[in-house]
């Protein structure tokens, strides 16, 4: 009994010890000075909206593999590079078939009414853009720019920012002047001729050549005098009784043949290969100071409704926006980019954007009312039957 009793007590006076070491143990922790926390758990920082949504579409993109363009022949001199960034920075293959203008449209009409769909993003002008955007062939584009760089209207010439139209179905990031006046320089001293109202001098009366104003690049070239200088302007221009040409390269041979001194309307690429043939000397072109038009090369983009590769076509719509690509593909294409944040310095002869130049960029509103008002307008004024 004894025995027992003692082991009792033994077992109480150990729980009591141990008691009061955790007691004391506790006191010294509380007291004890603190130490180095350890690392609280960071939380994770959303992404901007922006960059989630392109990282997402980048991704898609890259399983898509593949982005279809159909384009005028001129988009051949970038083949090379696209198909180069874009598989080596998205894993994306560039796509190119060359469809002229007149063909595109019934193209693409017979190969839906067969269920087939295999357009992502298509090039073009602006007058064959005011079609197709008639024929329901391209949807808004506000949703499909991402990139906050592109979407920034300071970056660009035009009000619209990246966009040709109002509806934001159309963007293009090309740029080059238009609609100017050329001379030859022994016949006419560069110091007469300034812009569009020196022409009206009564002693140029029956020595211009111009381009018909009753044809899509004549009409634009007449839609430059129009908008700027006014109706007024285009009735007092036909009374010194321009001799009327559709031939636009055969425009600038005139002048530099010196059968006529003066050229209005002269087609860009033609003014380019007579003054790298020798003829720079004697051709001179001016920009009018009144202000030009400036066209889009034919690089206007718009993404196909029904896209088959839509992620793919929204990488090449947005990267070929960006400062990045405007600087490698205006370089390649030789023309100057729209984007203000892009060096046109580079450029020499009839590409240049000259500082202070008062440039209407010819849009596919321009266009629609060239088809539909204007140029009855222009029959009517140059006596055009």
């Amino acid at each position: 009994m004894k025995k027992r009793w003692f082991c009792y007590v033994g077992l109480f006076v150990l729980a009591g010890i141990l008691l009061l070491s955790t007691a004391c143990a506790a006191r010294e922790t509380a007291s004890a000075p603190a130490t180095e926390a350890a690392p609280a758990h960071r939380p994770v920082v959303d992404k901007p909206t922006w960059e989630a949504k392109w990282d997402e579409v980048t991704r898609e993109a890259k399983k898509e593999g593949v982005v279809s363009v159909i384009a005028a022949s001129s988009v051949v001199e970038e083949r090379e590079i696209l198909t180069r960034i874009l598989k080596d920075k998205f894993g994306v293959t560039f796509e190119l078939s060359i469809v002229p203008d007149v063909l595109f449209i019934p193209k693409v009409n017979l190969e839906r009414q067969a269920g087939i769909y295999d357009v992502d993003v298509v090039i073009k002008g602006p007058e064959p853009f005011a079609e197709i955007k008639k024929n329901r062939l391209i949807e808004p584009l506000d949703n499909v720019i991402i990139l906050p760089e592109v979407v920034d209207k300071k970056n660009w010439r035009s009000p619209e920012g990246v966009f040709y139209d109002k509806d934001h179905m159309i963007i293009g990031g090309f740029s080059t002047p238009s609609s100017r006046i050329a001379i030859n320089t022994k016949l006419v001293s560069p110091r007469e001729i300034k812009g569009w109202a020196d022409i009206l001098n009564p002693k140029w009366k029956g020595k211009i050549v111009m381009a018909d104003p009753t044809v899509s690049e004549g009409g634009l070239t007449a839609v430059t005098m129009l908008l700027i200088m006014g109706e007024d302007y285009l009735r007092k221009l036909a009374q010194q009784d321009p001799v009327l040409i559709r031939d636009k390269r055969l425009l600038v041979e005139w002048v530099v043949r010196e059968k006529f001194p003066i050229g209005i309307g002269a087609k860009e690429s033609a003014l380019q290969n007579f003054s790298e043939a020798g003829a720079g000397e004697l051709l001179y072109v001016v920009d009018p100071v009144e202000g030009t038009t400036a066209g889009s090369g034919g690089r206007q983009m718009g993404l196909m409704n029904r896209a088959p590769h839509p992620n793919a076509a929204r990488v090449f719509l947005n990267w070929t926006q960006t400062r990045e690509a405007q600087t490698i593909l205006a370089r390649a294409r030789g023309d100057a980019s729209r984007r203000l944040d892009v060096s046109n310095d580079w450029l020499t002869g009839h590409s240049m954007i000259k500082p202070g130049m008062n440039l209407i960029e010819v849009t596919e509103e321009i266009t629609e009312l060239l088809n539909t008002q204007y140029f009855d307008l222009f029959k009517k004024i140059f006596a055009v039957r």
